[in-house]
C-alpha cells in the first residue's frame, strides 16, 4: 500500500467535499479538516462483520460487542491484541436484555482492521498534516482513536497548506482582537472604542440591531442616538444615565436626532 499517496488523494478529498455550517470559526474549521483527513483514511480500513459476541454490562447500562481481530492487531499503546470491544448502546436499560442482545447478534458492525506497520506509516504521513492526538481508549486499534487538533501547514500537499495558514490568520486576528476587547472597559468607552448601546428590534416580522456608541468631541463625552432612544437612556429619575456618569467619571451628553421608532425595543448597554 503506498500510504503516502492514500493520505494525499484523502486531503485533496476532503478539501473538495467538505462544507461548513455558519458560527464555526478557524480553529473549529481546522480540527473539522483535520479530523475528515482522518476520517477518510479509516475509511479504507473500516470491515463491517457479525460479532463473536454481544453481552450487556449491568454497572455501565451499556452493551458491548466482541470481535476477534486478525493478529497481529494492536491498541493505542501498540500492544498486541486478539479482540476488539465495541460499545453498542449506552444509558439504556431494556425491559428484554436476552432480546437486545438476540438483535445485536444478527447486525453487523464495524471493526478496524489493521497492523502494525501501516498505522506506524500512517501515523508518520497523518503527522505531516495534522497535530494528531489520541483518546487512549483501550482494546480499540490506534488508528480508530485518533483525531486533530489542528491543521499543520507544511505539508507535501500545497492546497492544503493554503487552507491551513487562511485558517490560522483568521484564527490570530480573532484571538488579538478578543485580547484587545478584555482590555479595562472604561479605557475602551473613554476612546469611543466599544459600543455602549445596543438595540434590536422588529419591523414586520424582522429582527434588526443596531449600535450606538461614544464619541468624544471638543472633549466632551456625546452619546448620539435617535429621540425616541432617549428616555430609554436616562432611565427613571435619571438614574441609568447616572450610574453610566459615574462609571466613567465624568459627564455624558446626550444628542438626538428624528428616528421611526421600532414596534419593539430590547435595550442592553455595554458596561
Amino acid at each position: 500500500m503506498d500510504v503516502k499517496e492514500l493520505v494525499r488523494s484523502c486531503a485533496q478529498e476532503v478539501l473538495r467535499t467538505l462544507s461548513f455550517e455558519e458560527g464555526l470559526d478557524a480553529l473549529d474549521k481546522q480540527r473539522a479538516y483535520g479530523n475528515a483527513l482522518i476520517e477518510c483514511v479509516r475509511r479504507h480500513f473500516i470491515k463491517k462483520a457479525l460479532p463473536d459476541k454481544v453481552g450487556y454490562d449491568i454497572a455501565h447500562k451499556c452493551f458491548y460487542a466482541v470481535k476477534q481481530l486478525p493478529a497481529p492487531s494492536y491498541n493505542v499503546w501498540n500492544c498486541e491484541i486478539d479482540k476488539e470491544i465495541v460499545i453498542l448502546k449506552v444509558d439504556w436499560c431494556p425491559q428484554d436484555i436476552e432480546g437486545e442482545i438476540q438483535r445485536y447478534s444478527q447486525e453487523e458492525i464495524e471493526f478496524c482492521f489493521i497492523d502494525k506497520e501501516t498505522q506506524k506509516a500512517l501515523e508518520d504521513e497523518l503527522n505531516k498534516y495534522v497535530c494528531l492526538d489520541c483518546d487512549e481508549a483501550v482494546n480499540t486499534p490506534a488508528l480508530m482513536c485518533l483525531y486533530a487538533s489542528y491543521m499543520e501547514e507544511n505539508s507535501p500537499l500545497e492546497e492544503w497548506n493554503e487552507v491551513a495558514r487562511k485558517l490560522r490568520r483568521e484564527w490570530e486576528e480573532r484571538r488579538k482582537a478578543w485580547n484587545g476587547a478584555q482590555r479595562d472597559p472604561r479605557e475602551r468607552l473613554l476612546k469611543g472604542e466599544a459600543y455602549v448601546v445596543s438595540v434590536s428590534y422588529m419591523v414586520n416580522n424582522k429582527r434588526f440591531k443596531k449600535f450606538y456608541y461614544l464619541e468624544r468631541e471638543n472633549g466632551r463625552l456625546v452619546l448620539r442616538v435617535p429621540k425616541w432612544m432617549a428616555g430609554h437612556i436616562i432611565g427613571k429619575g435619571g438614574q441609568r444615565i447616572k450610574r453610566l456618569q459615574e462609571f466613567l467619571g465624568e459627564k455624558v451628553y446626550i444628542e438626538t436626532y428624528d428616528d421611526v421608532a421600532p414596534r419593539k425595543i430590547e435595550l442592553s448597554f455595554g458596561w
